[in-house]
């Protein structure tokens, strides 16, 4: 066995173990729409013979994108674009999933945005639990999007300081509530996002997670909670988990 073996993830075949991580290119436009640029970046990736393309993060929400080139998934303007990406990168025969995020504090770095995050931070406000419950909306809205034009599933990015990473980091997420605390708690939001896609999870879309191992402390006892976070991870039907650590 070695890299350039199939592997079978469910019913989507890697022609090979080579998977390029989301990476950002920096490559959308002002508007969050995706660019020529964008897409040729992608259609390059796949004619090299990588097997698995992750795309950088895209904003579920137009309103938390984390710069003002961050591309927004639920944008109309992008709905052909994304079509027309996933079918190129087809052709070359690789398959393609869509790393969906929300800014957090960072949405601060976009003028007219105001940045909602686990608690109150320096140029960001604590989400209430409506909001809450209207983010966990926006990512089954974004999946569906996903799936709906052709791509072969999602990374919901929970790493790098993102929102729901901030969700999972105590340092970011101060909260009394049944959202902040124990290491149960601060998983919520993503169990929630997990069970509300779960009518989303077929054999041909793969639902995926990049995770951090270390928090903005770096505790020791941090880890432990991601372990834990893995398991209930696979408890909720995700079908592989990308380490990682910024």
């Amino acid at each position: 066995m070695d890299i350039w073996d199939s592997v079978l993830i469910k019913k989507v075949e890697l022609k090979n173990r080579i998977v390029r991580s989301a990476t950002n290119e920096h490559l959308g436009s002002l508007e969050g729409e995706i660019t020529k640029d964008y897409s040729q970046v992608y259609e390059n990736l796949a004619k090299s013979g990588i097997g698995l393309l992750i795309t950088s993060h895209m904003a579920i929400d137009k309103t938390q994108r984390a710069d003002m080139i961050h591309i927004c998934v639920s944008r109309t303007e992008n709905r052909e674009k994304l079509k027309e990406l996933a079918a190129n990168v087809h052709q070359q025969g690789a398959k393609i999933i869509v790393q969906l995020s929300s800014g957090g504090y960072r949405a601060k770095n976009v003028a007219g945005q105001i940045a909602k995050s686990p608690s109150d931070m320096d140029g960001s406000k604590a989400m209430t639990k409506e909001e809450i419950k209207i983010c966990v909306e926006h990512y089954v809205k974004a999946v569906k999007i996903v799936r709906e034009t052709g791509f072969d599933g999602v990374q919901i990015h929970l790493a790098h300081g993102y929102l729901l990473s901030e969700f999972l980091d105590p340092f970011y997420n101060q909260r009394q509530d049944e959202y902040g605390g124990s290491v149960q708690n601060r998983y919520r939001i993503v169990h929630e996002i997990m069970l509300a896609i779960q009518e989303l999870i077929s054999d041909d879309f793969l639902i995926t997670v990049k995770i951090d191992t270390i928090d903005k402390q770096e505790k020791q006892t941090f880890l432990q909670d991601q372990i834990q976070v893995c398991k209930w991870l696979e408890r909720d039907g995700v079908d592989a988990i990308e380490i990682s650590r910024k």
